[in-house]
């Protein structure tokens, strides 16, 4: 299922469908326009407190929403898009805001901890194999 509304935010969909997770699922909230720019002002709990409330209107009594992936605000995809994996001396970065396939999703989470991986072997001067997701294009 799914929802549009003008209460605040702009579409939810149940992203979990078929995952054989039980009763229990995930609702992704996504927003564009100015509530887009506005939910990276003030704090991750108070646009949670503010979701929440205009989700309890809909959905009453659903103590279960939590949680958030990062996206890029206006200006950071030409700016940086792409350096936030790149590897600082022996520091690498992995995590799904630095994958350049599936940022934002636990995809990218595991593919971007895989090539942190591969970078770590490969300056130890071990060989890997090569990771399925980086066999993957970049969207």
């Amino acid at each position: 299922g799914g929802t549009y509304s003008d209460l605040g935010y702009q579409q939810t969909w149940e992203s979990s469908r078929a995952s054989g997770t039980g009763p229990a699922g995930l609702l992704t909230n996504f927003v564009g326009g100015r509530r887009g720019i506005q939910i990276g002002e003030g704090s991750p709990e108070a646009q949670t407190g503010t979701w929440l409330a205009q989700m309890e209107q809909l959905f009453p009594g659903n103590p279960y929403s939590l949680g958030s992936y990062s996206a890029y605000r206006p200006g950071d995809w030409t700016g940086f898009s792409g350096a936030e994996g790149e590897a600082v001396g022996n520091l690498h970065f992995a995590g799904e805001h630095t994958s350049s396939v599936a940022q934002g999703y636990m995809e990218g989470g595991c593919e971007s901890g895989e090539r942190a991986a591969a970078e770590v072997l490969s300056a130890l001067g071990v060989t890997a194999r090569t990771p399925r997701s980086a066999q993957l294009t970049p969207a």
